[in-house]
């Protein structure tokens, strides 16, 4: 059984496909570099900004989760500094920028 978290990602991506914003879609990445590890969860590039969208999904819109993301973004970005990044939280309710 697919649990809500996967089913969101999902969704997530199937929207964006749908609206063909990004020129590139990965979802479920995981990486390891600079000493720093994690997973995103949907990581998408468009090319005429040269801007990668950091999508973190999370089941509910809590202060704990917002914490949460907010870490994994900028871990992520400490593993690419030379990559433009704009974070992006996602929950079922709200989509908000990761700052």
């Amino acid at each position: 059984m697919i649990c809500l978290h996967d089913r969101l990602v999902r969704k997530l991506v199937n929207e964006l496909e749908d609206k063909h914003w990004f020129d590139r879609i990965n979802y479920f990445m995981e990486y390891k570099r600079n000493k720093f590890s994690g997973e995103v969860d949907v990581l998408a590039y468009k090319r005429e900004e040269n801007m990668y969208y950091f999508f973190e999904v999370k089941c509910s819109y809590e202060h704990d989760k917002i914490r949460k993301a907010r870490k994994q973004y900028y871990r992520f970005k400490k593993a690419f500094p030379e990559l433009k990044t704009r974070g992006i939280l996602y929950t079922p309710r709200k989509i908000r920028r990761i700052r």
